[in-house]
C-alpha cells in the first residue's frame, strides 16, 4: 500500500490499487480487514519515531482514482483507525486521475443504492446519507479527500 517519507508540513503516504482487480466497489472497505491492520500499522503520528509532529498532518495520494471509490474506502478505514487510536492528526486525501468525467463523478460522492449489499449496515449508517436510490458519502469523509485531474 504505502510509501511513506516525510514532506514539508507532514507526512504522505501513496498507495497503489490496495486491492488489484477489484475495481470500482466501496465494497472494498468491507474487504479490508487485512488491509486495516496494514492502515494502522502504517499511518504515522501513532507510535514511536514515526509520530507527526503538532500542527502536520498525513497526506495520502490515490493515484488513478477514476470515480473514487478507493479514495473513499482510504478515508472510511483512517477514520475508523483514528477513532479506534484516538488520534486527531490531519489527513487529507489527494485523489488524481486522467479522465476528467471520472473525477467530476467522483466530486459528486454519490454512489447507486446497491451498494448496500456490499458495504455493512454499519458502515452504511455512519459514513453515508441515503438519498433516493443512492447514498451519497458523508461531508466528514468528503472533506478528507481532494480530487484532481492529473
Amino acid at each position: 500500500m504505502a510509501r511513506r517519507r516525510p514532506a514539508g508540513r507532514g507526512w504522505v503516504i501513496t498507495t497503489s490499487r490496495l486491492r488489484p482487480g477489484s475495481d470500482g466497489a466501496l465494497a472494498l472497505a468491507e474487504q479490508w480487514s487485512a488491509d486495516l491492520a496494514l492502515v494502522s500499522a502504517t499511518l504515522p503520528g501513532m507510535t514511536g519515531e514515526d509520530r507527526v509532529p503538532r500542527g502536520q498532518e498525513i497526506r495520502f495520494w490515490v493515484a488513478g482514482c477514476a470515480t473514487g471509490e478507493e479514495a473513499y474506502s482510504v478515508a472510511i478505514l483512517v477514520s475508523e483507525v483514528q477513532q479506534r487510536l484516538k488520534i486527531n492528526t490531519g489527513v487529507q486525501i489527494f485523489a488524481t486521475d486522467i479522465d476528467e468525467q471520472a473525477v467530476e463523478y467522483a466530486r459528486t460522492a454519490v454512489y447507486p443504492g446497491s451498494i448496500a449489499a456490499d458495504v455493512s449496515d454499519e458502515r452504511l449508517k455512519k459514513f453515508f446519507t441515503p438519498e433516493d436510490n443512492t447514498y451519497r458519502i458523508k461531508k466528514k469523509i468528503r472533506e478528507m479527500v481532494v480530487f484532481a485531474v492529473q
